[in-house]
């Protein structure tokens, strides 16, 4: 009897999580189903476990649709493209500042392992948690007053840089970061 590789585990165990009956795991990797199964019970993998993933995404894909449709209704070619264009520019924002923040978590990451003294120790974990507040990941400290405050103060910054300036400023700290 031929090995079974590591590949054709990590799909059987893949297509499990992802609620395919055995079956169909024999079926795409050539895997005996008791070889499958019994495997999955020494593993504890979860039957379905993903398919939840699935069925959201196959959600989000019709809303989507039915969002195209309705505007195709509503807007005239020309809004239609300048929609797009804006929803495009935006996505590319969203996606700059995603990889801005994952450069910065690790940057601090790797700056906590160095770091000797408490007040280095403090500014780390100050600026990072400033980072987190800034991009929506932690409001914890927010009071309402505090949340006022920072929503106009977003206002005020956005009015004051344009988005083009703010853009190049984030392509300008990713570069130092990268450093």
């Amino acid at each position: 009897m031929a090995s079974i590789s590591d590949k054709q585990w990590q799909l059987a165990e893949d297509l499990f999580l992802a609620g395919k009956s055995l079956a169909e795991i024999n079926k795409a990797t050539n895997i005996a189903r008791s070889t499958i199964s019994t495997r999955a019970k020494n593993e504890q993998w979860i039957r379905g476990k993903n398919e939840h993933l699935i069925v959201e995404a196959v959600e989000l894909a019709g809303k989507s649709e039915q969002l195209t449709v309705q505007l195709k209704e509503q807007l005239t070619e020309q809004q239609l493209n300048i929609h797009n264009k804006e929803v495009n520019a935006m996505l590319l924002f969203k996606g700059k500042l995603d990889t801005f923040s994952n450069k910065a978590m690790r940057k601090a990451n790797d700056l906590m392992n160095t770091v000797e003294d408490g007040q280095g120790f403090k500014a780390i974990v100050d600026g990072v948690d400033k980072h987190t507040m800034t991009v929506g990941y932690n409001d914890r400290f927010s009071t309402s007053s505090t949340v006022i405050h920072n929503t106009n103060a977003q206002q005020n910054n956005r009015s004051l840089m344009s988005e083009r300036d703010l853009d190049m400023e984030i392509d300008r700290a990713l570069s130092q970061l990268a450093n």
